[in-house]
């Protein structure tokens, strides 16, 4: 009757390196799969808001959906108890998710629950309006809406007020990239949450990765989001 034969401990740690390695090779291929899965869920996300807010210009005569909205304007009226009606609540009618989940939500977003009206702690939405679209903006005041930035995806608000880049009031020049205030941008825009960048919604409804560097600008025609 012949021994039966073991591994020895030379072979059990060749067979534990090799998956080892093989596990190196695999995970990040793994991980970049998921991020891209993850950013076609975030660009699935947009181009719906951008399907609802179309649907909204057009039963309200051409006019982007408001946010601040003029006093006397039909559409004001109070939300969460002292705000002008928000531009989720402008389109539930259209994309039934409340503002913390469904497509207000990017998987990838890794903000933290923050205390809401009330002391109610809830997540933030994933994606911020270009505020100038906000006050009544129609689609013909838009001369080039493939390349003007309607939604982005934000880190801490749900309006990119992008004046406050450095400078008071809605005025130019647009301060460089490079001399705004450390943090200021990093407060409203998800700069890199996929890769190098993020997805962003364009006026006439397409969505589209980009860096933020080749959206800014110091002029009208190369800022992307001053219509």
């Amino acid at each position: 009757m012949h021994p039966q034969r073991a591994f020895t401990l030379i072979e059990l740690l060749v067979v534990i390196a090799v998956i080892a390695v093989l596990a190196a090779l695999l995970f990040p291929v793994f991980s970049r799969a998921r991020d891209r899965g993850r950013q076609a869920a975030c660009v699935s996300n947009e181009k719906q808001i951008g399907l609802a807010a179309a649907l909204y210009t057009e039963d309200y005569d051409e006019i982007y959906p408001l946010g601040h909205s003029p006093a006397a304007d039909p559409l004001t009226r109070y939300d969460d108890g002292g705000y002008e009606m928000h531009l989720i609540d402008l389109l539930r009618p259209y994309v039934k998710n409340r503002r913390v989940e469904g497509v207000w939500r990017c998987l990838t977003d890794p903000s933290e629950p923050v205390e809401q009206a009330g002391g109610v702690k809830d997540l933030r939405t994933s994606y911020s309006v270009n505020a100038w679209f906000e006050y009544g903006a129609s689609l013909a005041q838009v001369e080039q809406p493939s390349s003007k930035i309607y939604l982005h995806e934000s880190t801490d608000d749900d309006h990119f007020h992008w004046w406050e880049m450095g400078h008071p009031g809605k005025t130019y020049p647009i301060l460089p990239i490079s001399d705004i205030p450390p943090g200021k941008l990093k407060e409203q825009v998800a700069l890199k949450r996929h890769s190098e960048g993020a997805s962003y919604l364009y006026a006439d409804w397409h969505v589209k990765w980009s860096r933020f560097p080749p959206l800014w600008g110091v002029t009208r025609e190369t800022n992307a989001f001053w219509p």
